[in-house]
């Protein structure tokens, strides 16, 4: 980001304006996208949710119905679990990864508008002056 800022002064004052507000709606458009990103794998988790307690619900039900033995059921419910919970966890880590990346992002983009009022300050300044 420092380097951009220096690069940044570096420019004349109607192409730094220009770039400030490119640099901005980028950076807006990658949290957008983070958070689509986000929402995603938030109903894929809900959808495994579901598939857990749907699981569970009929492995009970078929324990009950054919009188398989406690053990064997115990132990098929465990390894389902299991299969899901990592599921799960994956997708619970690739979800903190892209919302650190979209916080990341909107904190860029609140630099950034920083950037751009100021600009526009300065601007209005000379203007008046």
């Amino acid at each position: 980001m420092t380097n951009k800022v220096i690069q940044l002064d570096q420019e004349p004052p109607e192409k730094r304006l220009a770039l400030l507000i490119v640099s901005e709606r980028y950076s807006k458009g990658k949290y957008d996208a983070c958070m689509d990103l986000n929402n995603k794998i938030q109903s894929r988790i809900n959808r495994h949710i579901k598939i857990i307690l749907l699981g569970i619900f009929m492995i009970f039900i078929c324990n009950l119905i054919a009188a398989v033995s406690l053990w064997f059921g115990v132990v098929f419910t465990a390894l389902f679990l299991c299969a899901i919970w990592l599921s799960v966890t994956n997708d619970v880590k690739t979800q903190m990864l892209i919302l650190d990346e979209a916080e990341e992002n909107l904190q860029a983009s609140e630099q950034i508008n920083q950037l751009i009022h100021a600009e526009i300050k300065n601007k209005a300044m000379e203007i008046i002056k």
